[in-house]
């Protein structure tokens, strides 16, 4: 899964499960995308309103959340590999 447009389907499925799926999927994505503006900091085509702590601090909550995520996948038996990446 490389865009969020590509959970939608998971998203609005009645399947506990499959929304997880696209949870877990879409914050990956948004931490991705958050990351290189953090490597390209320096080299943005604009100027983030806010610092660099702040996002800094926003990526290491987000991949706290993933880890949680990630931790109720494998209680629930989720599998959130394979097809998803």
């Amino acid at each position: 899964m490389k865009d969020l447009i590509d959970s939608v389907d998971l998203m609005l499925s009645p399947d506990h499960k499959d929304r997880l799926k696209a949870e877990y999927w879409q914050l990956h994505i948004r931490m991705n995308r958050l990351f290189d503006i953090l490597q390209n900091w320096d080299n943005l085509e604009f100027k983030p309103k806010c610092g660099k702590d702040t996002l800094n601090m926003q990526y290491h909550y987000m991949k706290k959340y993933k880890e949680i995520l990630a931790h109720r996948a494998l209680l629930e038996g989720v599998d959130l590999d394979g097809a998803y990446e």
